[in-house]
């Protein structure tokens, strides 16, 4: 009886899908019968095989159901979101230092240092690989500008390209904490899931496999090895991938080998396809990205840092040094981190050439690491630029975990000819053809063979010698060209007729300093200064002893004595008007309107303003920003004393005699005839003496050049004032 009415209630419920047929009948009866007719023959079929079919299928349709609820409640209930983004946190919070040769104290917090890098629309092949080239471009912005835009936008990537040390790895780095910290509000973005991957770890699995963005990271953040206590859910990635909640964040196109980085580019296409709704960001070097660029991507390159970034920078960085070496954040601290931060931004002003690095990020941040640790930079600028020559050629790479054929000593050996040979000819730039004759000889000694090879990963890995433009290369900076050109002459003795052909010509006086520098003892090279007897000589020969390693003591004496009996111009305080006639015998200057001698200045820099013990004068460090007329120069002073600028109110022009007295006999490293404790905008400084016979026009001296000039008045000129 009851096996029976089951069946008969069975029978009657199978029929109730009958009722949509008959509804169907009056409208069109031939669909009704078709719709019917299918259904009791299902009906009829199921009756007989359907109790098989469902006992072979019920284990596998059970274990199906069961895994789905197993894995939506783990997923659901696992906490895992908030594990992952502890973990990223723990991966990308310290900023890096791995490779330097100083070391650092202690690793600081990313948040507490970071900097914005500007990023401006760009186009691969345009992108400087010149770590330390000035830039500017329009419509520059940070990345969260761009990101907002993003979100408009349906499978497109954003490619940021720049030179080594820009900051590309970092800046992926700060992103992946920002979202991992929910702190992306601030710029107005969604909550994404940051996925950060370095692709040099995955390109040969890519290449191999071809994974899916949701299986290589599932792969990778359940290695038991790297994330013990992490264990993903199955398919978690998966879902949020599919759903677009995802940052996916991939770093170092151009670390990938040649050989696997045209499938790595396929596959990183592929994922930006697959979820359209995530936003993807890559970063690389240019010539690793020109050569297999992405489909669909927006290129941004990276800006190099401003000067208000660089000081910005150094604050931060020294601020969050001192709270972790004392454990202490207060007041005190901060009035600590800013006289710090301070004095190594003063010292990187009376260091143009140290200066010029700072637009690099990683050089920046060594710069300051090599300041904190020691408390101040090296007097000898040589040992800085050692590190940082040896930090671009091998440890960086090291340090990343990058093999390299060549070791940075190895490098050096080829590259020492080369700048060798380009300062012996005053060349900046040398033709590929020249290039590859010069390293061919060295680069086989040390178990290579072609030259391009050589140069294009040297370019992409160090940007330290690059390809200027089409088959021309030169040093991305003359300082590495000089340095290296010195650290030659240091592997081998150089002879004294050198040095003196060298000491007559200013081209050669950094490379002269910077020898003397890396040399056991530098005597012979000073005592040759002091045998020539010329004021520019001798005045180089002081500049080499303060950086020398030894000199003899009796020769340093004995050139302090030259130096100081070195005869001083007359310094005329009174204005006065010289005629164009007339001035080379009053200025006592030769026939290219240079001074006929100099004075040895001893300079002390004492806040904004420099005393010249040598003279007497005080003089304004820096002076007008702007280039003024004559009459906007006397405003210029006029307003300094409304002020009591500096505590003093006696400011005035100075005369051609003063002017000439700030005059070097040769370049300083700022590419002014001036010392470079003084700010180098003053190219071209007004004087108080006037052109006589003229009522429009006054005396100048042109640091930039060397010598005296005359403008008219309504020419723009700058001023640096002077008291007595």
């Amino acid at each position: 009886m009851g096996e029976t009415f089951k069946k008969s209630v069975l029978l009657l419920c199978s029929q109730i899908p009958l009722f949509a047929p008959a509804l169907l009948w009056r409208q069109q009866p031939l669909a009704a019968v078709i719709l019917a007719g299918s259904y009791e023959l299902l009906i009829f079929v199921w009756g007989f095989v359907g109790r098989d079919v469902w006992e072979a299928l019920k284990p596998d349709v059970v274990k199906a159901l069961t895994d789905w609820i197993k894995t939506s409640i783990l997923n659901a209930f696992s906490g895992f979101r908030k594990r992952y983004k502890k973990h990223v946190t723990y991966d990308h919070r310290g900023i890096g230092t791995r490779g330097l040769r100083t070391p650092a104290r202690a690793q600081l917090a990313l948040t507490k240092v970071f900097v914005d890098l500007q990023l401006a629309p760009s186009h691969a092949s345009q992108v400087s690989s010149n770590p330390l080239e000035a830039k500017s471009l329009p419509g520059s912005q940070t990345v969260w500008t761009f990101l907002q835009r993003l979100k408009s936008q349906k499978a497109v990537a954003l490619a940021i390209l720049g030179p080594p040390g820009c900051g590309k790895s970092t800046l992926l780095k700060y992103l992946a904490l920002t979202f991992a910290g929910n702190k992306q509000r601030r710029y107005h973005l969604r909550a994404f899931v940051p996925i950060l991957l370095f692709l040099r770890e995955h390109a040969r699995t890519i290449h191999d496999e071809s994974p899916t963005l949701a299986e290589l990271a599932q792969a990778h953040f359940a290695n038991p090895k790297r994330y013990p206590e992490l264990e993903p859910p199955a398919t978690w990635f998966q879902k949020q991938l599919r759903a677009g909640r995802c940052l996916v964040l991939l770093d170092g196109l151009d670390e990938v080998a040649e050989t696997l980085r045209n499938s790595v580019v396929k596959w990183v296409d592929r994922q930006i396809v697959a979820y359209p709704n995530c936003c993807f960001v890559l970063t690389a070097r240019p010539k690793g990205y020109v050569e297999t660029p992405l489909n669909r991507a927006q290129v941004l390159e990276v800006l190099p840092f401003s000067s208000e970034q660089a000081e910005r920078f150094v604050r931060n960085w020294y601020l969050a040094t001192m709270i972790l070496s004392s454990d202490i954040d207060d007041p005190g601290i901060q009035r600590d981190a800013d006289l710090e931060a301070d004095d190594l931004l003063e010292r990187l002003r009376t260091q143009p050439a140290l200066e010029k690095l700072t637009v690099n990020p990683l050089l920046l941040t060594m710069i300051a690491n090599v300041h904190n640790y020691r408390g101040a930079l090296p007097k000898r600028r040589v040992e800085l630029y050692a590190e940082i020559c040896d930090v671009l050629l091998e440890h960086w790479q090291s340090a990343k975990g990058i093999d390299d054929e060549l070791s940075a000593a190895q490098k050096r050996a080829v590259l020492y000819p080369v700048a060798e040979s380009m300062m012996a000819r005053q060349l900046r730039t040398l033709p590929f053809e020249e290039l590859q004759a010069l390293m061919d000889p060295h680069l086989k000694r040390v178990g290579q063979e072609k030259v391009l090879d050589f140069l294009t990963k040297l370019q992409d890995e160090s940007g330290l010698l690059l390809e200027q433009e089409s088959g021309v290369w030169g040093f991305a900076h003359l300082t590495f060209q000089e340095y290296l050109c010195a650290a030659s002459w240091k592997e081998r003795s150089s002879d004294e007729q050198d040095w003196r052909a060298a000491i007559h010509d200013d081209w050669w006086h950094e490379v002269l300093r910077l020898y003397a520098a890396q040399v056991a003892d530098a005597s012979p090279l000073i005592r040759t200064c002091m045998d020539l007897g010329t004021a520019g000589a001798l005045k180089l020969g002081g500049n080499i002893a303060e950086e020398a390693l030894t000199v003899d003591p009796d020769l340093r004496e004995a050139l302090k004595r030259a130096l100081e009996e070195l005869p001083d111009l007359h310094l005329r305080s009174a204005a006065q008007s010289v005629s164009t006639e007339e001035f080379e015998r009053i200025f006592e200057l030769d026939s290219a309107w240079r001074p006929l001698a100099y004075i040895h200045n001893q300079y002390e820099r004492q806040g904004d303003v420099v005393l010249d013990r040598a003279t007497g004068l005080i003089w304004q460090q820096s002076g007008s920003s702007e280039r003024l007329s004559y009459a906007q120069a006397a405003d210029y002073v006029e307003g300094l004393n409304a002020v009591n600028w500096g505590g003093f109110a006696d400011w005035r022009l100075p005369t051609i005699p003063e002017l000439l007295s700030l005059l070097d006999p040769e370049r300083s490293s700022s590419g002014l005839y001036i010392d470079p404790i003084f700010d180098v905008r003053q190219l071209w400084c007004w004087s108080a003496d006037r052109v006589a016979a003229s009522s429009g026009s006054a005396w100048g001296v042109n640091f930039s050049g060397g010598g005296v000039h005359w403008g008219y008045f309504q020419y723009g000129g700058y001023v640096r004032c002077v008291r007595s």
